[in-house]
Parts: C-alpha cells; sequence; structure tokens
C-alpha cells in the first residue's frame, strides 16, 4: 500500500495512492500518516481493503492538482548514514568498519513536486537519490536479524548535499608538538611521525539547510517491499543522467544499519533514516551534477517506490 500526505483546497489529508498514481484522500477517520506509522499489518490490510471498495463504488474520489507534502509531518529525527558505498572502499585510506551516521533537520524536508531554493552562498551543491525508511515502532538494540520488522515504509529521499558550505564549515587544526605518548591519528595517512594535525568538518548547514531534504512522493508500505536491499536507484539532472546504482551495493544492509543505530540512539515511530547515496564513479561524478550552475528539476526513481521530482530555483540572497 501507498500512503502520501497531499494539500487540496486549503486542506491538508492523508491520501491513499492508486496504481495509476493518484492520490486519494482518506476520510479523517483514518489518522494522519504520523498516527497511521504504528498500525500493524492487519490494521493496514483492512484499511486497504476498504480504501479500494470505495475507490471502487465511486464513494471515494481522487484529487487533482494536488499538493504532495513530506509523507511524515514530524519526524523527530532524521537519521543519514555516511559514505554507505561500497564504491567508496577503493579510494579510502581507511574505510568504515561499521556504519557512520550524520543528522538533517526535519525543517530541511520538502515534498514531490516543491522547488529546491538555492542561493549563490551555498556553493558547488549536489544531490544525493537514496532509500529511505520510515520507522513505526519505537527501537532500541535491534537485532539484525529481525531489524526491518520496526520499519513501516520505505520512501525516496534526495540527500541534497552543498561541497561549498562544507568546505565553509571545516577546519584544520595544527599542534606542532603533542602531548607525551600521542601518536597520529590513526584513520588518516600521517605526513610523518610528528604530525599529529586534526581535520573536523561541521555537516549542519551543508545537510540541513531549508529545501535540502526532498522526501517522497509517498511511503509505501514495508509488506509491499520484500528486498530492500536488491532495488535499482537512478537519477537525472534535467535529461542528463547522473547516478545509476543498487541498494545491493551498499556497504552495509538496512537490518545493519537499524542494528548499528539502535544500540546508541533509541528509534520513535516516524523517525526517518536514509541508507546512502547511489553513486557509480566509473560513469558519473557527484560533483558534476552541480545544481547552483545547472538548475535543472531532479528525477530520482526507486525500483517499486516511484519517482520524486523537485526543480531547482536559484534566488537572490534573502
Amino acid at each position: 500500500m501507498r500512503l502520501a500526505r497531499i494539500s487540496h483546497g486549503g486542506a491538508v489529508s492523508t491520501a491513499f495512492v492508486g496504481d495509476d498514481g493518484k492520490a486519494y484522500p482518506l476520510p479523517g477517520s483514518a489518522g494522519d500518516v504520523d498516527g497511521l506509522v504504528t498500525w500493524d499489518a492487519e490494521q493496514l490490510a483492512a484499511l486497504e481493503r476498504k480504501t479500494l471498495k470505495q475507490i471502487a463504488s465511486g464513494e471515494l474520489a481522487a484529487v487533482t492538482p494536488a499538493k504532495w507534502l513530506p509523507p511524515v509531518a514530524r519526524p523527530g529525527k532524521i537519521v543519514g548514514v555516511a559514505m554507505n558505498n561500497s564504491a567508496f572502499a577503493g579510494p579510502s585510506f581507511r574505510y568504515f568498519t561499521k556504519p557512520a551516521f550524520f543528522m538533517k533537520s526535519p525543517s530541511s524536508l520538502i515534498g514531490h513536486g516543491e522547488p529546491i531554493i538555492m542561493r549563490e552562498d551555498y556553493g558547488l551543491t549536489h544531490p544525493e537519490a537514496e532509500l529511505a525508511c520510515i520507522i513505526g515502532r519505537r527501537a532500541s538494540h535491534l537485532d539484525a536479524a529481525t531489524a526491518r520488522d520496526a520499519v513501516f515504509g520505505y520512501t525516496i529521499i534526495n540527500d541534497i548535499t552543498s561541497v561549498g558550505l562544507k568546505d565553509e564549515d571545516s577546519l584544520h587544526l595544527e599542534f606542532p608538538n603533542a602531548n607525551p605518548g600521542q601518536s597520529p591519528a590513526e584513520w588518516r595517512r600521517a605526513r610523518d611521525e610528528h604530525d599529529w594535525d586534526v581535520y573536523l568538518t561541521y555537516h549542519f548547514r551543508s545537510k540541513c539547510t531549508d529545501g535540502f531534504g526532498p522526501l517522497g512522493p509517498w511511503i509505501t508500505t514495508a509488506d509491499a517491499v520484500p528486498d530492500p536491499d536488491n532495488l535499482t536507484i537512478r537519477a537525472w539532472l534535467g535529461d542528463r543522467q547522473i547516478a545509476e546504482d543498487s541498494t545491493a551495493n551498499l556497504s552495509f544492509s538496512v537490518a545493519e544499519v537499524l542494528a548499528h543505530l539502535t544500540r546508541y540512539a533509541t528509534l520513535e515511530p516516524g523517525d526517518i533514516v536514509h541508507f546512502g547515496t547511489a553513486i557509480d564513479p566509473r560513469r558519473y561524478a557527484l560533483r558534476e551534477a552541480n545544481i547552483l550552475r545547472d538548475p535543472s528539476d531532479i528525477r530520482i526513481e526507486i525500483e517499486g517506490l516511484g519517482t520524486l521530482i523537485n526543480p531547482v530555483r536559484v534566488v537572490e540572497d534573502l
């Protein structure tokens, strides 16, 4: 089943999305999507049966045009997985042995069709096509064998990333004299035994700027996605293809990510986790898809989950 949040005629409602891609607003008694994420499979199946009967009888009609909103209105947190693609392992001096995480702000979210607003001070900025999941129950210390049971459904996220803002928010700290017994950091290649320099990057602006989280267009419930670890992902900037990959190439699977994450942070219903960018560096370079210089529509397709499209609009400094 596919569920969305839409705005039509000044009202916001939860909608059932038919095979025709049209949105059918559900009666208010069905609750909003944020409430539905806690429903079990039996409740959701009953809702789907009832809705299909209402559509067939003409009792429930599609609305057009409808504005697509982010399918989750109030996520408590949005957690991304850094560099979670086997393509990054080759050029890494030391690659991750466990998933590494960063946060996106709920205020960065926009819906399908809503423009991504760009300013010159953002600098080089590129899209990242990713699979995301919506958590359906409180989850802590999940076991990898059953971790996916905590997922309500899956959707598409465009993890817009500003390289320009990231560069501005990066530091190089030089320490010419180390403390006794201190040794160079093991996670990077040191110039020599006296190299104790530290490099830091703070990702808030580069990941959390308003509009940097297109999400949707809808949620596909987990029962309709039997293998989230084997989905084809494609992305275009205008007419130019900029990514083609599969979630099979993620270094850490959906279950592995959720199990590791919940060892440290409890996930709540409605939280969003996204799993890493689609990339094939042999054919596509992310930094060549600079949306500040090529403000075209961004289109992302994930097998079985639909297509997320957002135009890009460059504006003067606000």
